[in-house]
């Protein structure tokens, strides 16, 4: 089967690292091992961070030429993901009704409060996708429920977020002695990585810091505001890292701390609890889906920096508990997780959107 697939928050491509092209690259390597051909339908970016008059004209322009070429094109079945008010997609309903295919939307969310704002032209567009879709897809539980009030129960799905690669198992053991290692992953961007960092750092003004150790890996170009946060002792700034480095600092590790503000729910937090860490983060968006309060992490009401020290300062207590709850942590990530039920959850919700089309899937 050839699938067109399209991002228009970020194409899979772009150069800027983030979860949500680690996502799209992971849906796409999905299909591929599905036995599926995947197309780039198109790199263009609708995204935008504010709302802005005659913006969205444009972006209906260059969408109409998009169009217009893929319409000429042959395949079987188109796939967007992450459509919502701020990078609504203007090609995938089009390119469906012209080629005659199925239409699917991975990530979907819709604010219903944005229609009382300025966003509520955008807001209005990406609802319409939603409904011409024959699978909307959610990947947590508050995204789900926003859904719930305009899509039809028999196309609204849900898949869990997942990694591509789970690590082997780390031979873990917390020490009894010394500092608590701690360590976040994050890029450093402006807006809601910073306040996260923010939040981060006025907890750990309040922590008897000499008894833990924080790594923080992540660069950016908001590194230089993000280090002068923080104080020097008992501090790492790691940089950058993947891959195996990344693994190595993560199994030295004995917990993962990130306040996650307006965090949908974060691959850093999955690939930590994948590692058998146990997780101290904010109650945001879907991460209480992935995360237990007190047997995988700790779940902190979000932005509250004095709550945060306390989950944190409590770690001392618990030593003893925190290689357990890791370990619990890691199997919640294999069990619920992993890429195999990804590919399973996603041939399911392909084979229905066939299904809403009254279509039979190619062989």
């Amino acid at each position: 089967m050839k699938v067109l697939f399209y991002a228009p928050m970020k194409p899979p491509d772009h150069e800027r690292p983030s979860g949500d092209r680690r996502m799209a690259r992971q849906f796409i390597a999905c299909l591929k091992t599905l036995g599926h051909e995947v197309e780039l339908a198109s790199r263009l970016r609708t995204w935008r961070s504010t709302p802005k008059p005659g913006e969205l004209d444009d972006i209906r322009d260059q969408s109409r030429t998009e169009v217009d070429q893929l319409s000429e094109t042959k395949a079987d079945l188109f796939i967007t993901y992450r459509q919502y008010h701020k990078a609504p997609d203007l090609i995938g309903p089009a390119v469906s009704w012209h080629l005659g295919v199925p239409y699917v939307i991975l990530e979907a969310s819709h604010a219903e409060h944005r229609r009382q704002d300025d966003w509520q032209v955008h807001l209005e567009v990406a609802e319409a996708a939603l409904l011409k879709a024959h699978a909307v897809v959610a990947m947590h539980n508050v995204d789900r429920r926003g859904l719930e009030a305009i899509i039809k129960p028999r196309r609204l799905h849900t898949l869990l977020p997942f990694l591509a690669e789970v690590p082997s198992a780390p031979s873990r053991k917390t020490s009894q002695h010394g500092p608590i290692r701690l360590v976040t992953v994050a890029m450093m961007r402006p807006g809601d990585k910073t306040r996260s960092f923010e939040i981060l750092a006025k907890a750990w003004n309040q922590v008897p810091t000499a008894e833990f150790h924080l790594t923080i890996v992540g660069d950016g170009e908001a590194r230089t505001e993000i280090e002068g946060l923080f104080p020097r002792e008992n501090i790492h700034f790691a940089g950058f890292q993947t891959g195996p480095a990344l693994a190595k600092i993560l199994n030295t590790a004995d917990a993962f701390v990130w306040p996650a503000w307006r965090e949908a729910y974060g691959m850093a937090i999955l690939e930590a609890m994948a590692a058998g860490l146990p997780v101290i983060v904010g109650d945001a968006g879907g991460i209480p889906d992935i995360v237990t309060d007190k047997e995988t992490g700790f779940l902190v009401p979000v932005g509250d920096a004095n709550a945060f020290a306390n989950a944190i300062t409590s770690l001392t207590k618990r030593r003893d508990r925190l290689a357990d709850m890791g370990a619990t942590a890691r199997a919640h990530i294999l069990r619920n997780h992993s890429v195999n039920r990804a590919e399973a959850d996603l041939k399911r919700i392909i084979d229905a959107a066939f299904a809403e089309a009254g279509r039979a899937a190619p062989a």
